[in-house]
């Protein structure tokens, strides 16, 4: 999609990008800076990519980091000119400057505020965002700006001239400048890495888009399996379910994996998940405190909801999962082991309560019985007689147990 000068600005979130599953919004974050921070652009790029995969992906959103390194072709004219032509402001949904003690070189062009020329590509490319800002309605396209306040390795590294334009150059932030705003001071690479993370963070979730589609919450049930319409609807056919194994873990297993594997976005992408509402993580120790406070509020509290977090791993982390082996197959057994270990019903109903009921009376009547017939023949004494009576039923009951018990 092209755009003209003669169109109104409108933000870039009305474009859409169709993947394999869904569609998601495109966020263009471009970056200008001279030579001298190189390492930041590279953390930059760093982390678009580690929120593309967390954060993003989660709000519908695909970030796209514009380099004129990358996104312009080769080209002859005016270099500056070029790259602004490929890559033209009205595209910008979020500007990253980023300064230390160089300002860069002229770029040819003239300001049309000030009438001189532009002592920088940086400066150029600030100003086109800046002035697209100032006529935007929308609040949009959002202008990050960040200096480098570290001391240079040696005084041989300082050009005392460009540093005097980075210094008439911040000067304009002032609430009195040509340019007011607020302007991230750093100290190393690092913080830079940390702030723009966060930063890009509370960005994206103001950032508007469309409402986001029904999202049905996974639920493991009793045979640790996820339903099959549950995974399709929040979830590629392709990503596989958590294993038993990641299921059983305990709480502090559960928080040792995470706060090893998981990163600080995909952290800030669970809580939203499961509904703890959004949070901003800045580093590794508020990442840990974060995990902790929401598995002990989980297990203490909802502890059926546990299986959410290892369901969530499966799903997003499938290279955490690890797969259970299949269940051990029965050994054939032989007809002569087959029958004797399967009864009959005339031996399953003898072993009940009832079959005991029915065995002993009938065995006192037929030894009764008995005892009649052989009393015609042989003189039984009645009290022997009686004391075996006595005791039959307790004897009856014993070689119950001892034929009929399995």
């Amino acid at each position: 999609m092209s755009y003209t000068k003669q169109q109104p600005i409108i933000p870039v979130h009305s474009i859409p990008v169709q993947d394999s599953t869904r569609t998601r919004t495109k966020v263009r974050i471009f970056v200008a800076s001279p030579g001298d921070v190189l390492e930041e652009r590279n953390r930059l790029a760093r982390v678009v990519e580690e929120l593309n995969r967390s954060l993003a992906d989660r709000l519908g959103l695909a970030l796209e980091l514009l380099r004129w390194e990358t996104h312009v072709a080769p080209d002859v004219g005016i270099p500056q000119r070029l790259i602004l032509q490929q890559l033209p402001p009205e595209e910008w949904d979020i500007f990253v400057g980023i300064l230390w003690h160089r300002f860069g070189s002229e770029t040819g062009e003239i300001d049309p505020e000030t009438h001189q020329l532009y002592w920088s590509g940086t400066e150029q490319e600030f100003k086109a965002a800046y002035r697209r800002r100032q006529e935007s309605t929308t609040g949009w396209p959002k202008v990050m700006f960040y200096r480098c306040i570290r001391s240079p390795a040696t005084i041989r590294d300082v050009d005392t001239e460009q540093l005097a334009h980075v210094n008439q150059f911040f000067a304009e932030f002032a609430p009195t400048g040509l340019h007011p705003g607020l302007v991230q001071s750093y100290t190393n690479p690092e913080e830079f890495e940390r702030l723009v993370r966060e930063h890009l963070t509370t960005w994206l979730w103001e950032f508007p888009r469309p409402p986001a589609p029904e999202v049905h919450r996974l639920v493991v049930t009793n045979d640790r399996n996820v339903s099959a319409s549950e995974v399709q609807s929040s979830a590629p056919s392709s990503t596989p379910i958590p294993s038993s194994l990641l299921l059983q873990m305990s709480v502090p297993e559960l928080r040792q994996l995470i706060c090893d594997h998981l990163t600080m976005g995909e952290v800030q992408t669970l809580y939203f998940d499961l509904g703890e509402g959004r949070v901003v993580i800045s580093d590794e120790e508020e990442k840990n405190d974060k995990i902790t406070k929401l598995l002990d509020k989980l297990g203490k509290y909802k502890p059926s909801r546990i299986p959410e977090v290892t369901a969530w791993i499966g799903r997003n982390r499938p290279d955490l999962c690890v797969e259970s082996p299949p269940p051990p197959r029965p050994e054939p057994r032989s007809p002569e082991t087959l029958s004797s270990s399967q009864p009959g019903k005339l031996r399953v109903f003898l072993c009940s309560r009832r079959g005991l009921f029915v065995f002993v009376p009938m065995t006192v009547i037929l030894v009764i019985g008995v005892y009649c017939y052989l009393s015609n023949y042989y003189k039984i004494p009645i009290p022997a007689f009686l004391f075996f009576l006595f005791l039959l039923p307790s004897l009856v009951a014993l070689l119950h147990t001892y034929l009929f018990s399995p």
